[in-house]
This record gives structure tokens, sequence and C-alpha cells, in this order.
């Protein structure tokens, strides 16, 4: 490992304090000085360890501490300071006992109260005397003052802090660890106007008083609790706000750390309670609140960061039931689990998250599963008999699924009959076909019972939000229209009307053609019986009846009508592959998850489907690392798209790959070629040069020959000027899928549905549901599929509804580029380069090293142009020629590279994958030790003998996949790949392979006595003792006595 702190940049440096920051690694903090970063402190030394690895790759950090180390930080621009001199970042606690103070007789005087706020750059916001109509703020109370402040992040809330505390001439809070931020979506303690009881204020007032003078008694306490918006987690904040060294936050964070750091349940009903809970700290700890609620954010978020999206798509899950629900669901569990002996790691088991259901399946059959709860359907159990409510009977089988509404229906003989079919499935060593969708979250919870309670901790006194989507049929309501007006202002509700509740979100959805999300807005008003407005009635396009109808009042926080986030960007997004959008249903539940991907959604898919893929890039890292596939999948990424790559097989990636491969230039099907460097390898192979060919079995003649790159420029140039040779390619795959499984059920624009056969010929035989004709069966030519695809208008087509929904089909379901986009920019092509660092690159690309710049490319606004030295014919590179290469870096680093070459390509790293193998081979064991392990073992030591560079790839150990016998397999690796490529780096260096591998691969040899020539100063005495080596015959390779002393 060498030491390069010359490399270090401020950015690593940020990097490092964004890892300190997300709680992942635990930092122990410094003794003298602290680097000081936008109100945080952090350790010099730990950081410059993680900002040289980020830098290169080695975690080390050589000076000592203090000025050595201090230097470097403030050559970078960073303020490092004496412990003794360094702010407090705790002292806001002195801020808010003055601010609190300054409250106090307030009580009259809003507008002043909110002219602080907003000179402050709070956002205060309206209220609402009637429901859906904005008015300004009358009353506030002092905790919701509070609140506004902490509703921002982190940076902000500091600002806005500071910013009062200067006008109104409190102390300068340096820093705001520990405060609990508020619910920017719920900042008020009470709720709109139209919507008060009356007493709300007098009651939040009094409070704070007796806060303040030490005398809250569970009465006001109580009565608090009884204001809508206000829970048991939000009162306990402001309380915390309010006097911070007297009460103690009571929320998602630090539930989980009273529970298991301090060992204190933090559950509470009364104000007695909870200063149980307070005194139980205080005798526990002697850190002050803010300290521990520090301390207890960073618990928390090590816990989430543990199972990222998982953890969240099972709380959000979970959240739709009662927490007594859910602890029964658990409780029955751990009898599956003790009962039948499942494993963590048993194939046979899956825990699954899937439409708002948690389900434990065996084999192919869910065993249990938290279901739905309406209709008396609570919880559903395998059985072998109909001793309860049947939903679901397995095909083949003589089990059926029996739901209950309460655990408690489930007697011992109906569990003891789920257990043995449980057992009988285990027992058949079957593997789950639905092991790839595993919830880890939900299996951690299932087997670690402290994570099973930190998720019972974040289910507790959560708000109740619902999510929805209003789906919207575009010919009877013009909402794209109405949205542009701003009229969009509430809707009828026909279904789910006993389940929304204001402050509900609900995804705007379009439905027919251009299908998608156009909005999000909130549920404003609770459902009434009322008429639309006259604005909203300008844009039905159908007759409305006069009589009043159920509305709710909307309120639209995000527009994207004039960019809609259409169906085809997201349908196959794994958030939405348990929803129907499809349904006939106007009203679809819908979950926090889907939301929030509209609400962060950056890029529309349909406006690139290659999703800004680099026109140049190279792949590298070690060998084994996976390059060569990965650029089989990048191709076919370029080609079709990553929505439709995304749901690939390995096999069938392979098979796509392998047919879009040029195999005859003279062919016009194919749009990829393949082509590796080595050093005989020319421009004259690449571009164009002068070749010799004999004719007549004789005679050599000398002629111009094109070479890989300009023969395939060549044909992605003219891809633009071909027929709809796409589109028939697309026509073959539908009539090949018609024949082999029936016809297939589409839709019409207008939502009619119909069947499509295909018989031979050049037409489809239509046939709709519904129909007047008595066996009606219509044509659909294929022609007039493709005059419509190149752009005909409808009133040309013959059965044209038809012809569409044919059409529309082909484009949703196999990926069918719209002709317009091939015209326009022609069909993609892709050149793949092996080992590209092993030819000389600018004497291969020559001139052309420029032009395949973006920008340069043809139809690019700085287009440029070459004459070629054997043609003498101008040359473009076309914009849509995509060039890939990969190197390994075992043979040469990127730094060694072209310098030309460096500038005009984006380079992506491919290092050792462990997750990868711990997934193709199920975590798989061998002598106990995890493959992934023994070979993140084996890298470890290589990149401390030479470098990262050197290591061994993943791909070696996914081969023992379809390995029979393990043991025999990894033998054969170890002996065949392994221990060649060790050799290889080491120079056959036998004490670095044993220092790498151990000694159970290798056997010792002894140096012969008296083998050196004597002389006067003989220094053959000195090599009598060294330790020599040799590899072992794979055939005495005791693998298992080897693994150990790799590991050990």
């Amino acid at each position: 490992m060498s030491f390069q702190p010359e490399k270090i940049t401020k950015e690593h440096v940020l990097k490092a304090f964004e890892e300190i920051d997300s709680g992942k690694i635990g930092i122990r903090p410094s003794t003298k000085y602290d680097i000081l970063y936008e109100g945080q402190t952090y350790p010099p030394k730990d950081v410059m360890r993680l900002a040289h690895e980020y830098a290169t790759g080695d975690y080390l950090w050589h000076p000592g501490g203090g000025e050595p180390t201090n230097k470097y930080l403030r050559n970078l621009g960073f303020d490092v300071l004496n412990k003794d001199e360094i702010f407090d970042p705790y002292n806001w606690t002195e801020t808010h006992r003055e601010l609190a103070e300054y409250l106090r007789d307030k009580r009259e005087q809003t507008p002043l109260l909110l002219n602080v706020l907003e000179k402050a750059g709070v956002n205060v916001g309206t209220d609402q005397k009637e429901q859906g109509e904005k008015s300004p703020i009358e009353k506030i109370d002092p905790f919701t003052f509070f609140c506004y402040i902490y509703k921002y992040g982190e940076k902000k809330r500091l600002e806005v802090l500071q910013n009062i505390a200067d006008q109104l001439d409190l102390t300068h809070p340096e820093g705001e660890r520990g405060i609990p931020s508020a619910n920017a979506q719920k900042v008020w303690m009470f709720p709109y106007a139209y919507a008060r009881t009356g007493n709300e204020f007098d009651i939040l007032w009094e409070l704070f008083d007796r806060v303040l003078n030490d005398k809250v008694d569970d009465q006001i306490f109580q009565k608090a609790l009884a204001i809508k918006n206000v829970g048991k987690t939000k009162l306990t904040e402001v309380l915390f706000y309010v006097r911070p060294d007297r009460y103690f936050p009571i929320n998602g964070p630090s539930k989980p750390y009273l529970k298991e750091v301090l060992g204190i349940d933090h559950q509470f009903e009364t104000f007695e309670d909870y200063q149980k809970i307070n005194e139980a700290i205080n005798d526990k700890s002697k850190k002050s609140y803010p300290e521990l609620s520090y301390e207890a954010w960073q618990f928390s978020s090590q816990m989430e960061s543990l199972l990222g999206d998982d953890a969240e798509i099972l709380l959000q899950t979970l959240k739709k039931y009662k927490q007594e629900n859910v602890v029964d669901y658990f409780t029955l569990l751990d009898q599956f689990i003790d009962e039948v002996a499942i494993d963590a790691r048993d194939n046979c088991f899956t825990f699954n998250v899937r439409e708002g259901k948690i389900r434990l399946i065996a084999g192919q059959m869910v065993i249990w599963d938290l279901n739905h709860l309406k209709e008396n359907k609570g919880f559903a159990i395998i059985a072998n008999n109909e001793w309860g409510h049947v939903t679901y009977r397995y095909k083949n089988e003589s089990f059926v699924m029996v739901t209950v509404s309460d655990v408690d229906q489930i007697d011992n003989s109906q569990l003891d009959s789920a257990v043995y079919i449980a057992k009988s499935i285990q027992s058949k060593s079957e593997k789950s076909g639905y092991r790839n969708k595993m919830n880890s979250a939900f299996a951690k919870a299932a087997f670690d019972k402290e994570y099973r309670q930190y998720i019972y901790d974040q289910l507790d006194d959560q708000p109740k939000v619902d999510y929805w989507i209003f789906k919207i049929d575009p010919d009877e309501f013009d909402i794209a229209a109405s949205l542009s007006g701003g009229h969009f202002r509430s809707w009828g509700v026909l279904a789910h009307e006993n389940k929304i509740n204001v402050g509900d979100k609900a995804i705007i959805w379009k439905k027919g053609k251009d299908a998608g999300c156009y909005a999000l807005a909130e549920i404003i008003t609770d459902i009434e019986n009322s008429e639309q407005k006259e604005f909203e009635n300008y844009y039905y396009k159908t007759e409305q009846n006069a009589e009043n109808s159920d509305r709710v009042g909307l309120k639209v926080t995000h527009y994207f009508n004039d960019n809609p986030i259409l169906k085809d960007d997201i349908k196959n997004h794994r958030v939405f592959k348990t929803l129907n959008l499809d349904s006939e249903e106007e009203i679809l539940k819908s979950s926090q998850v889907q939301f929030e991907f509209f609400e962060n959604f950056k890029v529309p898919l349909s406006e690139n489907h290659k999703m800004n893929i680099p026109l140049n890039q190279i792949l590298y890292g070690p060998p084994g690392t996976g390059k060569t596939y990965a650029t089989s999948r990048l191709a076919l990424e370029i080609i079709k798209g990553k929505e439709y790559v995304k749901n690939l097989s390995r096999d069938q990636i392979l098979r796509e790959y392998g047919s879009l491969l040029i195999r005859d230039w003279e062919s016009t099907t194919g749009q990829i070629t393949f082509c590796t460097f080595h050093q005989s390898f020319s421009y004259e192979d690449f571009v164009e040069g002068i070749k010799p060919r004999v004719v007549e079995e004789k005679d050599v003649i000398y002629e111009e020959q094109d070479g890989v790159f300009k023969l395939l420029c060549e044909r992605a140039r003219t891809s633009s000027d071909s027929d709809s040779s796409d589109l028939q390619k697309v026509l073959n795959e539908f009539k090949k899928n018609i024949i082999e499984n029936g016809p297939k059920t589409l839709k019409t624009d207008r939502g009619l549905k119909f069947d499509v056969d295909y018989s031979g010929h050049t037409t489809f035989g239509i046939r709709p549901h519904e129909s007047s004709a008595e066996n009606p069966k219509y044509p659909a030519s294929i022609k007039n599929i493709r005059l419509l695809y190149e752009g005909a208008p409808l009133t040309s087509i013959y059965n044209p509804s038809y012809v569409k929904g044919i059409l529309n089909h082909l484009f949703e379901e196999y990926h069918l580029i719209e002709y317009e986009k091939i015209k326009k920019e022609g069909k993609p092509h892709v050149l793949i380069i092996d080992e590209i660092n092993r030819g000389n690159v600018s004497s291969i690309f020559g001139e052309l090293i420029t032009l395949i710049e973006t920008d340069k490319r043809e139809q690019n606004k700085e287009e440029l142009s070459t004459i070629l030295p054997y043609s003498k014919k101008e040359f473009k590179v076309p914009k849509n020629v995509y060039i890939i290469g990969t190197m390994n870096t075992a043979d040469r680093s990127i730094e060694a590279l072209d310098s030309a070459l460096r500038r005009r390509f984006e380079f992506e790293e491919m290092m050792p994958d462990y997750e990868l193998i711990d997934e193709v081979l199920d975590s798989n064991e061998f002598e106990n030790f995890k493959l992934s392990e023994i070979l993140q073992t084996i890298n470890k030591r290589i990149a401390v003998l030479l470098d990262r560079d050197h290591q061994i790839g993943h791909s070696y150990f996914l081969k023992l996949k379809d390995s029979e016998n393990l043991e025999e397999g990894l033998r054969t690796i170890f002996a065949k790949k392994i221990i060649p490529l060790l050799q290889e780096y080491f120079f056959n260096d036998y004490v670095k392979i044993a220092m790498v591998l151990g000694e159970g691969f290798l056997e010792k040899k002894e140096t012969e006595k008296n083998l050196f020539a004597q002389s006067a100063e003989s220094y053959a005495g000195d090599y009598d003792e060294v330790i020599r080596y040799e590899i072992k015959q794979p055939v005495k390779i005791d693998i298992k006595e080897a693994i150990e002393l790799l590991m050990n």
C-alpha cells in the first residue's frame, strides 16, 4: 500500500464527512483536535483515512495526530480547532430557553410571531376557514412556533434559529445537534380553522405556561393529546423543544435506542407514565437529553441503513395494519419457525412482501399470510381441509388457503396440519421459486427479535396516511386541460368512500393513450355530497347528472402535465409490479413507496430509452469480474432499453445478444460487432487499408478494404433509411407467441377488449368481446399495421381501432422503437472492443480519435469529418454508434492509458462482487466459510502485497453453481484458475503465494545441505534455512485442510 496524500481533494474529505454522518461506521472522538464543518465536528485522522481510501483505494493515514495531519486539512480549506476552543453544538438549549421566555406573553400577538418567522426565512403558509379556500393565519401557539423552525433540513433550520436569535437578541446557537425534525407536512399543533372545536389554542397556551412553571399534570396532557394533529410522539417532541433539560422526545429514532441501549420501556399513556420514562433515563445515563437524542438518531440511522429499500417496503406494508395484528402474525410465525425447524438460509422458504401482504412461502406455496383486513379475512393459513373461509385452492393439490379475522380462530390441530404441510415441502428439498422475491428486512425480523422490536417501534404512534390512484378517462374528462387551467380541485369518489380521509395523498392517473401520472395531490376535505363547480363542468366531455355526488377536495402538489410520467416509463419498475394499472377500477389503493417514486421521478424514460448511456465507455477491472458479459448486457440495453433488459435472465440476454451480432457484412441484419485489440491490430484492420487478395489461385492483387469500425459506421448511417425491419422482427415475435400460446386479448384506446389470433399469411383475426354481430371476426392486415406505424392517418386504415390496439401492444410489450425515432436517429449500433488497452490506441484510431467525441459526431453541433488516407473519401462518425471497450487492470492500469483515449471515454470500474456470489450460490458455505468470504480474504491479501487492480474476480467462483461436487469443483478452480493467476502476478514467488493462500496449496522443500560451492567469503550458509515452496499437484491438495489454513 502506498501513501499518496497529494491525491486527496476537498471532495474526498466531504465524502468522508457523509459516510461518518450516515452512521454506518463507528468513529471514536478525537482527543485534542476537531474539524469544524457546517456546525458538525469530525476527528481529523479518521477523516483522512477515509479520504485517502476514496482517493487511492487504500484505507490508511501515516502522519501522526495534531499538526502533521491538520496542515493537510487546512491546505484544503477546512477549519481545524483545538477542542478547548471549539463551538458547543448543544448551546441551542440556552437559545430555546430564552426563546420560550420571549414567547411567554405573546399569546395575543400572532402577527408579530409570524413576522419573526417570515423574517427568519420561514414560509408560514395559510389557513382554511372554508374547505379548500385559503385564508390568512389568525392564531398560533408557541409549540407550533418551534415546529416551524425544525420543518427544514439541518443547514436551513440552524440558519432560521440563528436569524431568530439575531432578531430577538438571544444567545447565538452554534449547532442544532440532537433536535428532532418536525414533520414538514404536519407542522401545526392544530387543524385547519374549519375543523377546529374552538379551544385548541387555549389548551396549547395553558400547557406551555405549565411547562415553563413546572406544573404539567395529566389533565392538561390528555387535553393536548386529544387535539387533532397531536400524537404522543409530537407532544413529547415539542415539550423537548421548550424544556430540553426536563423532557425527552419519544419518537421513531429514540424508541429502539431506549429499548435496546438503555433497556427502558418507551410505552406510556399518561403524563405520569411519561415522567417515569424521563426518571429512568436519568438513572441509566448521566448524559444530557440533547446528547442522548443525538445518540438515538445515530443508532436509528445505523439500523435503517442495514436493509435499505426492503425495510421501507416492509414498514409501509405493516403500517396498513393494527400493531396487534402484526404482533399476532409474528407470534404464530415463531411457532412455524420452531416446529418446522426453518433456518435463515433454508432455500425452501421465502419471506415475501407483496401487494400489501406479508407471506411465508414454502416451495411454491404460501403457508402463513397477513392479508388485507376486510370481509373478516385478516390472516390466511394453508390447510388440507375446508374448516373455514376458503379463498384459494392450489391446482393439482389437495391444499387450500383458509382466512380468519383473528389468530385465536386457528386451533392446535389446524396449526399442526399447516406445520405438517410445510415439513412435507421441506423434506422434498424443493427450492422456493420465490427466492428472488425475498424481502431481506422481513427475513431479518423473522429471526432477529431485536430488529423485530425496532420494526414494532417504527409502527407505534404513526400518523395514518393512505395513498390512492384516481384514474381518469380522457374521453369523459379533459384532465390535461383542467390541470393546465389550475381548475382540478375536486373529484368524485365512487369507491373506498369509507377509507379516504383528509391528509391522504392521490396519484392523478390518465387512462388510455399516453396513460400515466399527470399530477400528485393531497386530499384537503372530507367526502361531501356536493355538485361540481361551474369551472369544473367545463372540462367534462360527457353530460353530467345534475344531482350531487360524493366528492373530495384536492390540492395539487406536483404538476407533471407538461411532461407526464408515462405508464411505459414505469410499468416494469419493481415498486409497480404488484399494481394492476389496467384494472377497471376507477380508484386504486396505492402506497407511500409508489407515491414517493413519482415525487422523486427525474428522467422520463420515453425521452431516451437508453437512459443516457455514454457513446464511448470502457469497463475496467481485475480479471474475472464479468466485464465480457457486462458488454453483452450493455449492448442490449443500448439497443432495446434498460427497462426491457432489466427483466431478462442471463441466458436470455446472451441469446438476444447473439441474435443481434453481425455475422455477415453483406447481410442487413445485426447491430453489434466485436473485435479484440492486440499488438499487431492496426489502423488498416480498424478503419481501412490496402490488403492482398489471391485471384485465380495464383495471382495476388492489392485492393482497398474497409475495417470493422468503418463497416459498422456505414451500416449505422444507412439504418435510418431502412424500411420497417424493426417492426417486421417484432411482428414475427408476436405471431410466434400467438401460434404457441393461443389468441391474445388486447384493448382498443377506448378500453374495449378483443382477441387476436393468427392463422398464417398476412392478416390477424380479430374477435371483439362485445359485439351485436353473431360470432364476429374482423381482419387486421399486417400491411395496415405497417402503414399506421409509418405515420399513415387513422382514417386511411381499415378497422383502425383494432390495428391501433395491436400496434400499441407491440410498443408496450415488445418495445418496438418508434418509426420517427429510427428515421431521425437511426438504430443504435454497438462496437465492442475487448482488451482495448493491449493495442496501440493512437495508431489504431488515428485521426478518428477526435471524431468519436459526442459533439463531433455527425449531425451534432460541432460535427467534424476527415478525408480517409486510402479511399480519399470524406468520413464522419454517426451519432448512433456506441463503443464499449474492456480492459484488464492486471495487464495495465488506467493511468497508463493513452491520454487522448482517457479524455474521450467514460470509465466504469468493475470489481469483485461478493454479494453476487452469495446470490448465485445462495450464500453457500464450505467448511463453515462462505465462498464469498474465501475470495474476499484472498483479495485483501493481494491488495496489500500488490494492489487492488490484481484482485481475483467473482466469475471464477460462479462456475461452482453447476458443480455437482462442491469440494471437487473448488479444488479445480484453485488448481486451474487461481493458482496460475497468482504465479503470474508474483512471478513464481511462492513465498508470497503462500502468504495469500496459506500452506495448504503448497508444500515445503528443504534446501540440500552443502548445496553451494565454498569460497573464501562464502554466503552459502545464509541459504541453508531459506523456506522454499512448490505448488502441490491437484490430486495432492486436501481442499478442506487448505481452506482451513487459508482462512485461519
